[in-house]
């Protein structure tokens, strides 16, 4: 009996010792819940024609110096003031930024006083060579850049971008939608549950995601894009148009037929609306359950002028419809 009591009182002790070291976690996360710091990375736009970000649970946001100066910020709010490390370096042309995570509290309470960090890089007007952007469980925004060559990489994350000028863009997440407005420039594209947006895009497109939906407007250049799970729409393409999916539909609207096309889903019907009939393609379709109609045609194999454009479309349990 006598030890049953000690372990009782021992027990009560520890808990009142937890509940004591909760409180004061508690209110320290109180008091820091509302600090804000940020750090200026100052860099001389002659000096510097790459720029590399490696950042951890850090929101990235890239826009226009419009001053001499270019400059990047470091904001933080909360405990991330105390939970990650700001490093920079400069090797001959390149500037690094590193942002990592360097203690995790084993009591955390930034589900009731939100911690949060972010990155403003702050680009020089004049055409930079290269900038490699990574981050993880945040979003990436890019907007009113000329960059020669651009890698936007997160998980977790979504990714945005708008007015860009660029020989080619890269762009990879997990999880996170992209999105992306008046791109000049070769795209490429790759994420997984998360929906890909691109409108107004002057060069080649490829795009990949699963378990999201793909929407193209205004494409000059050829298009690959591929995707599982979800519908494909397009219009406006000027370039050859390939598209896959499955379990979904794929639908496109054009306004001739001068360009290729090759569109394949399963379990999903294939639509094409063109505003002008075809004068020169050849109409190779096929589907194992259902329907074909080629405007008045019900044949699988139709062929107008000399055929020379190819618009093929593979289904199954589904059908393929053209007006």
């Amino acid at each position: 009996m006598i030890n049953v009591k000690r372990i009782i009182i021992l027990a009560v002790i520890l808990l009142l010792i937890g509940i004591i070291g909760m409180a004061v976690t508690f209110s320290s996360y109180k008091e820091s819940a509302f600090n804000e710091e940020s750090e200026s990375i100052p860099f001389d736009a002659d000096e510097i024609t790459e720029i590399e970000v490696d950042a951890e649970n850090t929101q990235i946001r890239l826009q226009p110096a419009h001053v001499e100066e270019p400059i990047a910020e470091y904001t933080t709010t909360g405990r991330k003031s105390e939970t990650q490390e700001l490093s920079t370096s400069v090797n001959g042309e390149k500037l690094t930024i590193q942002i990592k995570e360097t203690s995790f509290p084993f009591f955390d309470f930034d589900f009731m006083f939100h911690s949060n960090a972010a990155l403003d890089i702050f680009v020089p007007d004049d055409m930079m060579e290269k900038m490699e952007v990574k981050t993880t469980n945040s979003k990436i925004n890019a907007a009113d850049l000329q960059i020669d060559a651009l890698q936007l990489h997160t998980s977790n994350g979504k990714i945005e971008g708008e007015n860009i000028e660029t020989s080619f863009l890269d762009i990879q997440s997990s999880n996170g939608k992209i999105e992306l407005q008046n791109v000049q420039g070769d795209t490429n594209l790759n994420t997984s549950n998360g929906k890909i947006t691109l409108e107004n895009i002057v060069g080649e497109v490829t795009a990949n995601t699963n378990n999201g939906k793909i929407e193209l407007a205004s494409i000059q250049g050829n298009t690959n894009v591929e995707t599982t799970n979800g519908k494909v729409e397009a219009q406006d393409i000027s370039g050859e148009m390939k598209a896959k999916t499955n379990n979904a539909a794929i639908h496109i609207d054009t306004e001739s037929f001068d360009t290729p096309m090759d569109l394949q889903t399963s379990n999903g019907k294939i639509t094409i609306i063109s505003e002008q009939k075809p004068e020169n393609a050849t109409f190779d379709l096929r589907t194992n359950n259902g329907r074909i109609r080629v405007f008045d045609s019900k044949d699988w194999d139709v062929t107008y002028g000399d055929g020379e454009t190819l618009i093929k479309a593979r289904t199954s349990n589904g059908g393929i419809n053209i007006e």
